[in-house]
């Protein structure tokens, strides 16, 4: 495997294990500060947070959403390319942390097997 496809796994898995966690921490933004969402990277103005010193929580809220939205879209780009049993094995494994022989146990195949096809797959999604 390539430097680059090293990298962007890396930036992938990284992303992953703190999914969870940042779907709820911007749902908690969300029922803070109504109308948050409406927030895009290039739209930064919530008048009502500045005025009670809340930039933080929207810097934060943006940084979640783009996170999210990463993930997301490489998500559905793995199913694109390389099928839905994909999708769910990377998912138990990168998002939810199942070892691979739990998840290869779980969809009824061998490690091997597993490690066989996720090899393919990430060449499939990171390489282009």
């Amino acid at each position: 495997m390539d430097d680059l496809i090293k990298q962007r796994l890396f930036a992938f898995r990284s992303s992953c294990r703190l999914y969870l966690n940042e779907k709820e921490t911007a749902k908690q933004l969300e029922d803070k500060y109504p109308g948050i969402e409406k927030l895009s990277d290039q739209s930064l103005s919530v008048p009502h947070l500045e005025s009670y010193g809340y930039k933080g929580d929207k810097e934060l809220y943006i940084f979640l959403k783009q996170d999210i939205k990463f993930v997301e879209e490489t998500f559905d780009r793995i199913e694109k390319t390389c099928g839905s049993s994909a999708r769910v094995l990377m998912y138990s494994l990168y998002v939810l942390g199942m070892t691979q022989a739990a998840a290869a146990e779980e969809n009824g195949i061998s490690r091997r097997q597993l490690q066989y096809s996720l090899n393919k797959w990430i060449r499939a999604v990171f390489d282009d």
